[in-house]
């Protein structure tokens, strides 16, 4: 077949290149909705003193645990209506992890996002993280942070 009069027929490379662009976001997208596979290193959110400490803190605390310092960055409701917490932990010496856990029906804190925090600057920049983390928050359809009262209805749920 020819092409009509006047249309140039596509590159050759063109449709391998959307093939593998939409493989890339397929996967990234396919990755950030499952959350961590089981098993997968949780940066010691899975310690039961940072377990016990996501139960109790309130937004803006910090306490000393065995896995090292967490600080509580914010707590909101994910688009199924479960309670979730954003936390830095900072073993020291070492990256330490910023993770979105949200709490499930036996009231343990499961890891859904888990990004590497580099212990000498000790904050993500864009290009490190922020961007999928935002990502990931829009993904889950995370709700407005909660405020001290919501918070600590929703931690004595």
């Amino acid at each position: 077949l020819r092409p009509a009069f006047g249309r140039r027929p596509a590159p050759v490379w063109a449709l391998p290149l959307a093939a593998s662009l939409a493989l890339a976001v397929g996967l990234g997208a396919g990755f950030m909705a499952r959350g961590p596979a089981p098993g997968a290193p949780a940066a010691g959110f899975d310690s039961a003193a940072v377990q016990d400490a996501l139960g109790r803190l309130a937004t803006g605390e910090s306490a000393a645990t065995d896995a090292g310092a967490l600080r509580v960055v914010s707590s909101f409701r994910d688009g199924a209506d479960a309670l979730c917490r954003e936390a830095e932990l900072m073993p020291a010496g070492r990256d330490g992890a910023l993770g979105v856990l949200c709490r499930g029906d036996g009231g343990q804190w499961r890891p859904e996002l888990v990004l590497r925090q580099p212990a000498a600057g000790g904050a993500l920049s864009a290009a490190s993280g922020l961007g999928a983390l935002d990502a990931f928050l829009a993904d889950i359809g995370a709700g407005a942070p909660l405020d001290p009262a919501a918070e600590a209805a929703a931690l004595a749920e």
